[in-house]
């Protein structure tokens, strides 16, 4: 350290973050390198976010592999928790300020062998992705983009909705697990409900119950045949309903069900999927050569609500729901770039 005092102005070394006089192995990133000393006359700092950094080149500051013993926990662990929380707050305004200005992301520092460059650019990262968590999990932006992608379907009455030959649902709404398999109802099981009643409304003469089977997520059974159990037990007949076990996507799907409604000569087709599926749903079986008339259901958006402060709070729900939405808009994307439907 003495023979290089003339190359730098200051060392960074790790540190050994003891309580009740241990060393805590497995905390505090350990070894994680700051800059801790340096000479007086030459050793400058600035401040940042909850407390200061070394203003100096890098190349002025050397390393040292011996640690020191750094006491956090010093004058208690409420104090040390109250210390960390403002060091969160501050460090995520300072993240905030730095993105909004252009001049945090640090992308190569992640790569960096400079081992305080990866650090901080960490800090960055983890702190721009608890920005993205926030909002993504926000009730509010649940609302208005899974009301966006169910606006173009708004809800019909059944007694509104046309005549038609048959109604086909799609999967996506029912499975069997267990050992004997047992149903297993999601969200968009809606589906299902909504072709039993158009068949008991009369506006359709059969069902066709669209959907294989997905080993890998414990589904053994094909979808179409739980779907044709649960609208026989809803009041449709089962000599009414038709199955596809076959397919394992909406495209599949609309390939699949054309040639069953080619083959039985249907003219007239009630299509039966979510609203925020639906346009998708719809260009397939447009691609397939079947023009559908929509019967959308399983809406989770009913009309503008007033805004409140929980809104903006994050919400597991409404993380589901987002993400249900991205991964609609995804598939829509994905149609398009492999030119399975239309633009």
């Amino acid at each position: 350290m003495v023979a290089a005092a003339g190359r730098y102005d200051a060392w960074r070394l790790p540190s050994k973050m003891m309580f009740m006089g241990r060393w805590l192995r497995y905390s505090g990133l350990y070894p994680s390198y700051q800059v801790r000393l340096g000479h007086r006359d030459r050793f400058r700092f600035k401040k940042v976010g909850h407390g200061q950094r070394e203003d100096l080149a890098p190349e002025r500051v050397g390393t040292l592999t011996e640690p020191y013993r750094h006491y956090s926990f010093s004058k208690g662990l409420s104090d040390w928790v109250d210390k960390h929380n403002r060091y969160a707050s501050a460090e995520a305004r300072e993240a905030v300020r730095l993105l909004a200005t252009g001049g945090g992301l640090d992308w190569a520092g992640l790569l960096a062998r400079e081992p305080t460059r990866r650090r901080r650019a960490a800090g960055v990262v983890i702190a721009l992705q608890w920005v993205v968590l926030w909002v993504c999990a926000m009730p509010w932006l649940n609302q208005r983009l899974t009301g966006w992608l169910e606006a173009e379907y708004p809800p019909v009455a059944l007694e509104a909705t046309p005549v038609a030959e048959v109604a086909v649902v799609l999967g996506g709404a029912v499975g069997m697990v267990g050992d004997p398999p047992t149903e297993n109802l999601s969200g968009s099981s809606d589906r299902v409900l909504r072709a039993a009643r158009l068949y008991r409304a009369g506006k359709v003469d059969r069902v066709l119950a669209v959907g294989g089977s997905q080993p890998w997520l414990g589904n053994p059974v094909p979808e179409a045949e739980a779907m044709r159990d649960l609208l026989v037990e809803w009041g449709v007949p089962a000599e009414r309903v038709l199955t596809e076990t076959a397919s394992w996507n909406t495209w599949e799907n609309a390939r699949n069900a054309a040639a069953i409604i080619r083959a039985q000569g249907w003219t007239r087709v009630l299509l039966v999927t979510s609203a925020t599926h639906m346009r998708r749903a719809v260009a397939a079986f447009r691609a397939a050569g079947i023009e559908v008339i929509p019967s959308a259901t399983d809406y989770a958006v009913v009309g503008p609500q007033p805004l409140d402060v929980l809104d903006f709070m994050p919400d597991v729900a409404a993380l589901d729901g987002v993400s249900f939405a991205l991964r609609e808009l995804l598939g829509r994307a994905y149609y398009q770039l492999l030119a399975w439907v239309g633009g």
